[in-house]
């Protein structure tokens, strides 16, 4: 028998949390639930859907051990509905159900054994590497590369980030195929020795969300036998599994030198992609560059799409410099917003060779950040 009181606030908050682990579609019953287990004396959530596991750890009074899994999308719902400011009781009998109070409130949920929840790793004690980083520069980075992976089921290995440690740099590379974002960190110690995995992109976006936007550090680690990365800050933990197949090597695609260079304020342009999408979302996201060079040096770009069903748009960019010659180009106009979104400088560099070749867009001055996003077939 178990009695445990706890802050509402609390336990909604973690809830928030470690719910977005849970499957959508469920294989097992278990996956479709959050368990409730006592831990040295504090209440620790836990929900996984098998490829990444999230846990909260919140301190809470407890009369006896608990072990109890309850349905998530439930439990969750009712205490958000549950009184602002009023602690929640919870009784468990160990018959696989709990009784949840709060207020004048009285509610019964029926669970499931703690046993039939997938196990956890242990993290501590089971660490082949670990590594302090700072939240918000992997959040940028994060920001900044996670959303050009792959959404095909058909090719696992690019749903996925490459991370590569090195020295005391740490290299996050994503690619669909046809976009590629890098983007390189200073680690603040330097590895002993080279390393390389592949994450799951949408675990480094929930890792994302959970990681405070300040100069405060977290911990990642590497688990021992097991192919599963940890990632650890304040008292909630993500665990995902790494990736397995061969990344492709993405360097190769990488422009070595370019004709065209040009410096244009990132603001004007996301606006100006903002502007034509919505003439080209009907008709193939299509959108035109088309550069001119201008005696004064700066050039001039017009940003362009047209449309059967809705009809055309055109934009003049003003740009701060342009260096070779004439050319248009054809992007999906979702591709340079994306970029353009997550980058924090206040100019970029866009630089091309030709129509149907690579073209590389970078924050201007600045070399921890590229993206090369392939060009669309001119009709």
């Amino acid at each position: 028998m178990t009695n445990l009181t706890i802050e509402k606030a609390s336990l909604a908050q973690a809830l928030g949390v470690v719910t977005r682990a849970v499957s959508s579609r469920p294989t097992l019953p278990a996956l479709s639930t959050v368990l409730l287990k006592s831990e040295d004396g504090r209440l620790r959530l836990s929900a996984t859907n098998l490829e990444i596991g999230l846990s909260c750890w919140l301190d809470a009074h407890l009369d006896g051990d608990l072990a109890i899994a309850l349905p998530a999308r439930t439990f969750n719902d009712m205490v958000s509905a549950l009184e602002g400011g009023s602690n929640v009781h919870i009784h468990a009998n160990g018959e696989c159900r709990a009784t949840v109070k709060s207020g004048g409130s009285k509610t019964v949920l029926n669970g499931i054994g703690a046993n039939e929840f997938p196990p956890l790793p242990e993290v501590f004690g089971n660490e082949a590497l670990a590594l302090t980083l700072v939240s918000s520069a992997m959040k940028d980075a994060i920001r900044q590369v996670a959303f050009a992976a792959s959404t095909d089921d058909g090719r696992p290995i690019l749903q996925g980030v490459q991370v590569d440690l090195e020295q005391d740099n740490m290299r996050l590379a994503a690619t669909d195929g046809f976009r590629l974002a890098v983007r390189t960190l200073q680690l603040p110690t330097p590895v002993t020795k080279s390393i390389r995995f592949t994450i799951p992109a949408a675990a480094l976006k929930e890792l994302a969300r959970i990681l405070p936007d300040s100069s405060e550090s977290f911990r990642l680690y590497s688990l021992k036998n097991r192919s599963q990365l940890a990632f650890r800050t304040g008292d909630t933990e993500l665990v995902a599994q790494q990736l397995e197949g061969n990344f492709p090597d993405y360097k190769v695609i990488i422009p070595k030198c370019t004709k065209l260079k040009v410096i244009v304020g990132t603001q004007d342009m996301l606006k100006a992609c903002k502007q034509v999408e919505i003439i080209a979302r009907e008709g193939g996201h299509v959108a035109k560059l088309t550069f001119t060079p201008t005696a004064d040096g700066k050039g001039s770009l017009t940003v362009s799409a047209q449309s059967e069903e809705t009809g055309s748009s055109e934009i003049e960019v003003p740009l701060r410099k342009l260096e070779g010659p004439a050319l248009s180009i054809v992007f999906n106009v979702r591709f340079l917003k994306d970029v353009l979104e997550g980058v924090k400088s206040k100019e970029v560099s866009f630089e091309a060779n030709a129509s149907n070749t690579p073209a590389v867009i970078r924050p201007h001055s600045e070399e921890d950040y590229l993206y090369v996003v392939m060009p669309m077939h001119q009709s």
